[in-house]
């Protein structure tokens, strides 16, 4: 799953513009945004920042703020347990440079499903 400073640097990348033409367009100096992305200073950004980002960069706000945002907006899973945790392991192991076998797969679903239910309450 992506960051928000993640997402900020698609973004930026994606629409060729600068890290400094756009610091200098939110009123900070020259290098704000390339520390803030970085070395993580300042840890988030404030409000009005993350706003008029969100404007110079024609998205919501939403999109800039990945990591404020619940597991439930970032993921739509199944109701059906069984299928959700196996949408889950799929996804892992096409990101993943490790092959399982058949029976790591079952018990890795097994084990996924068994977290789905506990997060779920059901």
């Amino acid at each position: 799953m992506d960051s928000t400073r993640d997402t900020i640097r698609k973004l930026i990348r994606d629409q060729g513009k600068t890290l400094t033409g756009l610091s200098k367009a939110l009123g900070r100096n020259p290098s704000y945004l390339q520390q803030y992305l970085e070395r993580g200073s300042p840890k988030e950004l404030p409000d009005k920042v993350r706003r008029n980002l969100a404007k110079l960069l024609n998205v919501s706000e939403e999109k800039v703020d990945v990591d404020s945002r619940g597991m439930t907006d970032l993921v739509n899973l199944p109701a059906d347990h069984y299928l959700a945790a196996l949408m889950v392991v799929e996804y892992v192991q096409a990101h993943s440079k490790t092959e399982l076998t058949p029976p790591q797969k079952i018990r890795l679903v097994q084990e996924m499903r068994d977290l789905i239910v506990e997060i779920r309450g059901q």
